[in-house]
Order: structure tokens, then sequence, then C-alpha cells
């Protein structure tokens, strides 16, 4: 009777405990959430497919992922605008000019680059017209600038990004395909062990009506029905432990999936 007592107290506390865990009325009572029983058997390839359409981290990496391959295009794009202005200035034994460009030989824009070029021309007048090359003399200067190639080490940054990320959402998607494989057989081994529970709890109440029906015969104590008693509650007791695991094994898939509501 003490002990009888002393559970009785022992589940009024934890009922307790847990309506002020998840803030709740005392008075209100407590059920457990129905599940889809329907849609639980399912085969490890569906799960699987359900969990790259339904987790919310995958769902994240793909995105950061699409948003960083965004940001590298429109990196690249700028190396193919490219604008080139000159400036020329001729006068007789003299010719100079200015460039300021971002294009490179191979056709992309680079950096920001300004040449300077001048000339000093001096002809033989002796020479015809027809040769004004023979007896000339050109001096050229020409100077360049460059803006430290930041263009190209965004690009650098930007690809580097892009293959962070999709390494990140590799790692994630086989940390989830882990997830839901492990839930996917741990509901399966706790389906058995209801089934389990289940042959052992209808073997006692079987046992149970033997030994009452012993008694009656005269072949039997009372002792050994109280016996058969108490098998048949600890049988009952692993049942509902089984099916309690077996409920918190679906909520897990569940959870693994991304389907949990």
């Amino acid at each position: 009777q003490t002990q009888l007592h002393r559970a009785s107290q022992l589940e009024r506390l934890s009922e307790l405990r847990l309506k002020r865990l998840i803030g709740i009325d005392d008075s209100v009572e407590l059920k457990l959430a129905g599940l889809p029983e329907d849609e639980m058997n399912k085969s490890l390839e569906e799960w699987m497919q359900l969990a790259l359409s339904q987790r919310v981290d995958l769902k994240l990496a793909d995105e950061s992922l699409s948003r960083s391959q965004s940001l590298l295009e429109l990196a690249r794009l700028s190396e193919k605008l490219g604008i080139r202005l000159d400036w020329n200035l001729e006068r007789d034994h003299l010719a100079g000019g200015m460039a300021l460009t971002n294009q490179n030989q191979d056709g992309t824009s680079g950096e920001w680059q300004m040449a300077f070029k001048s000339s000093l021309i001096v002809s033989d007048p002796s020479r015809t017209v027809n040769s004004p090359e023979w007896g000339t003399v050109k001096l050229s200067f020409q100077y360049a600038i460059f803006d430290g190639g930041v263009r190209k080490e965004r690009i650098k940054q930007a690809l580097l990004l892009v293959e962070q990320l999709a390494e990140e959402r590799k790692k994630s998607q086989s940390n989830a395909a882990l997830e839901v494989e492990e839930a996917y057989y741990n509901l399966l081994n706790q389906e058995e062990s209801l089934a389990n529970a289940q042959i052992q709890y209808e073997y006692q109440a079987t046992k149970l009506e033997s030994t009452q029906a012993r008694m009656r015969a005269g072949l039997a104590s009372v002792k050994d029905v109280l016996d058969a008693q108490t098998l048949l509650n600890q049988a009952a007791l692993e049942r509902d432990r089984a099916a309690a695991d077996l409920y918190l094994a679906r909520m897990e898939l569940l959870k693994a999936v991304g389907g949990l509501r």
C-alpha cells in the first residue's frame, strides 16, 4: 500500500512538472498528439526523398548556394564590360596620345589602366615624300597605372564561397541521410519490439486463464493465480513501454525528414 501510494504521488508530480514545462494550466487534460499512421509505411528511399524536399537546413543550404552562384555570375559579368577611351594629338614632328581602358588583350575586362604615349619625329627634307620613313627618328614614352587587381580578387572570393557552400550543402545532405537512416531502422526495431511485447502479453493472459481454471479444479493455489496476475501486469507494462518507444521512434523519423508538425 505504501508503494502504491508513493507511485500515485510520483505520477501526479511528474504530470504537474510536464504541464509547467510546456506552460499549460494544471487542470488541462494531457493527450498524445495523433501521428499520421497511414503515412508511416514508406520505404527508406521515400523517406530520403521526403527529407531532401522538407528539411529546413537543406532548404537554407540550397538558398545560400544559389545566392552565392548568382553573386559569382555577377562578378564574372563584370569581366565582359569593357571601356576604352583614346585621345590623340598630332602636330608637325610631334605626336602624342592618352588611353584609359579596362580591357585586356584577351578580350576580357580587367583592372583600369591609363597609358600615355608621345613621339618626336625628325624627317630628312632631302628625301622624297614617298619614303618618309628614311632617316626618321621616333622617341616614344609610355606609362601604365593599374588599380591592384580588385576585380579578379572579387571573382576569386566569390568562387571560393560557392565551393565552400557546395561542400557544406553536401555535408548537410550526408548528415540528413544518416539521421533518416538511423531513425528508419530504429522505427523498424521498435515495431518488432512492440510485436514481441504483445505476444508476451497474450501468453501471460492465456497463462492466467489456465491457472484460474486449474485453481477451480483444485490443481493450483491462490498464490499461483496471484503470481500469474503479476506476470500479466508486467507484460502489460512492457507492452505500454514498447508502444511509447514506437511513438517516439515515429516522431524521430518525422523530425529527421522535416515533417514533424
